[in-house]
Parts: structure tokens; sequence; C-alpha cells
């Protein structure tokens, strides 16, 4: 008899949803994502923070263009790859051209955006690799002005030499397999609470002007926040680190939490530099961890 190495989450889970993703949480995730309504008629009820606009209006330009997918209308953004069952959408269907035009006009909008107007990408369903072309300069309007909350990223998403001016907000973001965000400098208030993270991510000499949010992040595999430098408070109460993370000399300058965190089998905090209160706080109980 064939042995079942299936866990018992993952037993719950379809043969078409597991050749998607085998995780669990991703389809715990998925089914918040699909709970906001990121569809045209969603994106009418959602208001932009400081703003008489909706997110409709935000991307009006696509009005003529939607794409019907499991009884919804969407824009070619916002489509996610499946529905919750896991059957496949037009995005799969996308050619070299379609979504060569596809990353132009994402371009076109994080170029334009401003500390007045942030580019608008929440909720947005980016394809397999997404690398922004804008490089840090000395030019304060060149720097990113960005939203991208529930934002999904698939294979590779660098964000890498980057500077982040205004609030930047990835919290309950996912990144599939591979982000890096190393050498980028976030000039403002950092949200990456709730997000979750595949296979790898990188904050490599990072550095936050600001408060950095990690707080109920999930980091499903190795992670790195090698010579970081956060000079306003590091937040990562409630953070699940599942496998090894680095954070050799990081740098605190304010409150460092880490208050319930959950470490995977390695954690290096070697030559690390606390300059105010550090805590570790609150282990979880056994049946806390159970349900990670």
């Amino acid at each position: 008899m064939q042995e079942n190495n299936d866990t018992p989450q993952q037993s719950k889970l379809t043969d078409l949803q597991i050749t998607i993703n085998d995780d669990p949480k991703y389809w715990e995730w998925f089914d918040k994502w699909w709970e906001q309504d990121f569809s045209w008629a969603g994106l009418a009820k959602k208001n932009i923070y400081n703003s008489n606009q909706t997110l409709q209006d935000y991307w009006s330009g696509e009005r003529d263009d939607l794409i019907e997918f499991a009884g919804r209308n969407w824009t070619r953004f916002h489509l996610p790859f499946h529905d919750q069952e896991g059957n496949p959408s037009p995005k799969h269907n996308f050619n070299q051209d379609e979504d060569a035009l596809w990353q132009q006009e994402i371009k076109k909008k994080l170029n334009e955006a401003t500390l007045q107007q942030a580019a608008q990408f929440t909720g947005v369903v980016f394809p397999e690799r997404f690398m922004s072309t804008r490089k840090r300069t000395t030019d304060p309007n060149a720097d990113i002005c960005l939203r991208a909350d529930w934002a999904q990223f698939g294979r590779k998403a660098c964000f890498s030499d980057l500077s982040f001016s205004g609030n930047t907000n990835f919290s309950n973001a996912y990144f599939d397999v591979g982000a890096s965000f190393e050498y980028v400098l976030f000039e403002s208030r950092t949200k990456f609470a709730m997000a979750q993270f595949g296979d790898f991510i990188s904050f490599k000499d990072v550095k936050f002007r600001d408060i950095a949010d990690f707080g109920g992040a999930r980091f499903r595999a190795s992670s790195t926040f090698l010579n970081a430098e956060f000079k306003d408070n590091a937040i990562f109460k409630n953070t699940q680190f599942k496998e090894s993370t680095r954070f050799e000399n990081a740098v605190f300058r304010k409150h460092a939490l880490f208050n319930y965190v959950v470490f995977g089998p390695f954690a290096n905090f070697d030559k690390a530099k606390f300059f105010d209160t550090c805590s570790f706080a609150g282990p979880l109980s056994n049946e806390q961890r159970q349900t990670l």
C-alpha cells in the first residue's frame, strides 16, 4: 500500500488546487482575497485613501475591455489566474504581446505616481515575473509611491534598489516564489502586515526610515534581513518564520517587537545592534503552533 504523506490540511485540497499551489495557507489567503471582491463592480465600492475617487475611477481606462470570469467582470489587472476551486481564467491564455502590454501599463502607472496620488495596485494580480525598471536616484520626484495591499505577485517580483516615498502598503499581499527588496530605501511608514511570503524573500541592505510593520506576516521559506536598518519601530508581532531567517548585522534604532514570533529551525541575529527596547515575549503554546 502506498503511504500517504499529505498533511491533514493538504488532504482537504483538490488535485486541481494542489497543482496550482499545495500550500493550504495560500488557499486560505485566496478565499479572503476573493471575498474582498476586486471585480469591476467591487472596485466601485473601494475608496482611495485621502481621495474622493474609487479604485474603479483609477482604472476607468479599462471600462471597455473587461473580462468575464466566474460570474464577475474584471480588468485584466485584477483578473485572477483561477477561481476558488482552481479553474483557470483567461489570464492563463495571455500571449506574449498581451503580457508585454500588461507590464507596460503597470510600469506607466508606477512612473506617474506622486506623493499626492500613489499607484493604486490594491488587489492587482501580477504575472509570473515582474521587475521594476526604475532605480534609486537623488531626485525625490523619482521615488515610487505605491499601495499594493492584497496584491498577488507570481514567480519572481523584483523591487531592488528603489526608493519608496509616502506610506507604502503591501499588507495582506501574497508573494509566491522569490521576491527581492534588496537595497531599497523606504522613506515613510511601511506595511507588510499579514503579508504571505513564499519561496525566499530578501530584504538585504534595506533601510526603513519610519515604522516597519510586519505584524502577522508569514514567511513560508527562507528569508533574510541581512544588514537591514530600522530607524523607527520594527514590528514583527505574531510573525511566522517557517524556515531559516537571518538578521545578521541588522540595526534596530528604536523598539524592536518580536512578541509571539514563531521562528523556524534557524534564526541568526549575530552582530545585530539594538539601541532601544527589544521584546521576544510570549511564546506560543503547542496548541497554537499546531494551527500555523
